[in-house]
């Protein structure tokens, strides 16, 4: 890097190298990826010895899995995406993702089961990997045209980068959690942060009708206060309805009255 000088040059092969990838930890290790459809794996201490596979049509897009040193993933032109452990020979498993070319894939820098792949028919899928049996979250169409690449955010691990062709409005950036499904599939393996926006988002919903069987913790309805109901005293009468009509004084009740208040007489 100081120099500027070419410190080595890896020109055995038959196709354009579409896409390389370096080993996180061991740097010497470079993964390349041609249109003739081969993956190599290169020492660059001794270039001229190296382990290939033979994948279909031409290899778009070659990535190691950052949570296993072994294995890498490999997308091509058929909408194939393979993945495979670098101490065999064949594919761990072998996944049709897209109709078109799979031009990109990331996984999430936090949980190792989700990987998010874009295509040129411009969707965007999400996959759960658990126990290597891949299987589709949800899809998203976005508004950007073909889609070239993408990339997960180090510090926010449901969010992603999205680059297409559309010219006015080439980049989406992607807050997965967006999605119920994604939610529903993940929520026990992301961080707190996580759960966090689940709690916020079920509590922004309108009603219990349109809450969602995602949340963590269910809060406990509490009920209304009741007002206390007037109990009448044993000698005061319930209050009656003001639209009923008011029947008279009986006589046995006059008399009662009479003998507790008596008249008095004025003094002549």
């Amino acid at each position: 890097m100081n120099t500027g000088d070419n410190f080595l040059k890896l020109d055995i092969f038959e196709e354009k190298v579409q896409t390389i990838d370096f080993h996180r930890d061991e740097a010497q290790n470079i993964l390349t990826g041609d249109c003739s459809g081969c993956v190599k794996l290169f020492d660059c201490r001794s270039p001229g010895t190296f382990k290939s596979w033979v994948f279909e049509k031409e290899i778009e897009k070659i990535s190691w899995n950052k949570f296993d040193p072994y294995h890498y993933f490999a997308s091509t032109n058929t909408g194939m995406l393979h993945y495979v452990d670098i101490r065999s020979n064949v594919s761990i498993w072998t996944l049709y993702a897209h109709e078109k070319e799979v031009t990109g894939f990331s996984l999430s820098s936090e949980c190792a089961d989700m990987l998010v792949t874009v295509s040129m028919d411009e969707s965007v899928k999400v996959w759960d990997l658990k126990d290597h049996k891949p299987h589709q979250v949800t899809q998203k169409q976005i508004n950007i045209g073909e889609i070239y690449t993408i990339d997960s955010c180090p510090d926010v691990p449901y969010v992603f980068c999205i680059g297409g062709k559309h010219k006015e409005n080439p980049m989406y950036l992607w807050d997965s959690r967006e999605n119920t499904s994604v939610i529903q599939q993940f929520q026990d393996r992301m961080g707190q942060d996580f759960l966090k926006f689940v709690e916020i988002k079920l509590d922004e919903q309108p009603g219990p009708s349109n809450r969602q069987s995602t949340s963590t913790s269910v809060q406990p309805r509490i009920p209304l206060k009741k007002k206390p109901r007037k109990v009448p005293r044993p000698n005061q009468s319930p209050p009656s309805d003001p639209g009923a009509s008011v029947p008279a004084p009986s006589r046995q009740r006059q008399r009662n009255r009479r003998k507790m208040h008596p008249k008095t007489k004025d003094k002549k």
